[in-house]
């Protein structure tokens, strides 16, 4: 029984004599040629400088974890090479030094000449003069129907004005009906108060709505814009149309009035837009490709590659400066020229990644899950 206590009482003193605490140093070939070793040098394959990859205090105890380059999900807690592709394992490095905000992903320390390898270019956040495009296509109205229900309108305005001059008060009271009715048609074929204004100082309804109405100066433009874009159109705005009939060619106008319901099938409604026919090259019907472009003033704006779309979530590298990269999700807004306004989660000046990002954000997501993989590992 003595001898069994001094033989535990033994094995415990040379336990507690080597769980000390010592510098390990782990020296890598940068073409994971060899395991890595103690001490620098050159690699006796390809005879790169080895470098340091790893550098803590540890106890003999705590294991060093390794994976492999090719199949990440493979680790050991002993260094040697991977029994799948033959690969020598590399170390991973647990302890992260700046610390990531996002879930899932951790920051990286990124040599400069290893930037160079995967092309790693940066930029930086700042303002930008930010316009919105709203594309849609069109055609030159033929429209029958809004032509009559004008015709109509200024027939019953012209007898309305005839009746309320005699004394007949029902007479008046018809006459008016009719022209309210007939208004309201009017409203609902998709025109403005303002526009049936102007139509009521004309002396005829707009003939450039038939084919046969010869040529105009101006000639309507039918748009449809989506439900989502309708916040951002105004009666007033300009707008540009192109056609494939002359390339190269731009036709201005105005927006004159914007449909009060929306298509409930293209949920979308009709923008009806009057524009310069120069030369009477605009004919009824013909289709046109539309922008409205809508000044926004100067916002926040970081380029679109700079984006990592990463299920609900954007991320953008941030340098967080020594060779550091950090994850930070951001709440973008709309996009236009290639560049997303971003709403929350970034500064203005900050230095961000805008080229290689798709390379950095897979590391980062391997480093993160080998972390964990690492903690439980010693625990």
């Amino acid at each position: 029984m003595n001898k069994f206590i001094v033989i535990i009482s033994l094995v415990c003193l040379w336990g507690c004599s080597n769980n000390q605490t010592q510098n390990l140093a782990l020296y890598q070939c940068p073409m994971n040629c060899i395991s890595p070793v103690d001490q620098p040098g050159e690699c006796p394959k390809c005879h790169m400088d080895l470098v340091l990859t790893h550098h803590k205090k540890r106890t003999t105890y705590d294991a060093l974890l390794y994976h492999c380059p090719m199949h990440p999900t493979y680790t050991s807690a002993r260094p040697g090479e991977c029994p799948i592709c033959g690969m020598n394992l590399v170390p991973v490095d647990t302890g992260e030094e700046l610390a990531s905000e996002v879930q899932g992903q951790a920051a990286l320390k990124v040599s400069q000449r290893r930037r160079q390898m995967i092309g790693l270019k940066t930029g930086f956040v700042k303002k930008r003069p930010f316009v919105l495009a709203i594309r849609t296509v069109g055609r030159v109205a033929y429209d029958p129907d809004l032509y009559h229900a004008q015709e109509d309108y200024l027939g019953a305005l012209t007898a309305y004005n005839k009746v309320k001059q005699g004394n007949v008060p029902e007479s008046t009271k018809r006459a008016k009906s009719l022209v309210e009715s007939s208004k309201l048609k009017l409203r609902l074929l998709g025109l403005s108060n303002r526009q049936i204004q102007d139509l009521a100082k004309r002396q005829g309804p707009d003939q450039s709505l038939l084919i046969s109405g010869g040529v105009s100066k101006t000639v309507w433009l039918y748009a449809d814009a989506y439900e989502s874009d309708l916040p951002l159109l105004k009666i007033g705005q300009d707008i540009e149309a192109t056609t494939i009939s002359y390339p190269g060619e731009v036709f201005t106008g105005r927006i004159k009035s914007i449909d009060p319901v929306i298509n409930p099938k293209t949920r979308s409604a009709r923008v009806r837009a009057e524009i310069v026919n120069r030369e009477g090259m605009l004919k009824p019907d013909m289709y046109l490709n539309a922008v409205i472009k809508i000044d926004q003033g100067e916002k926040l704006a970081v380029p679109e590659e700079a984006v990592i779309v990463t299920g609900p979530k954007r991320l953008v590298f941030v340098d967080e400066g020594e060779g550091y990269l950090s994850p930070r999700e951001v709440l973008l807004g709309a996009k236009t020229d290639d560049y997303y306004h971003v709403k929350s989660g970034l500064s203005d000046g900050e230095k961000i990644v805008v080229s290689g990002n798709f390379l950095i954000d897979s590391e980062s997501k391997l480093k993160a899950a080998l972390s964990a993989i690492a903690g439980r590992h010693q625990h």
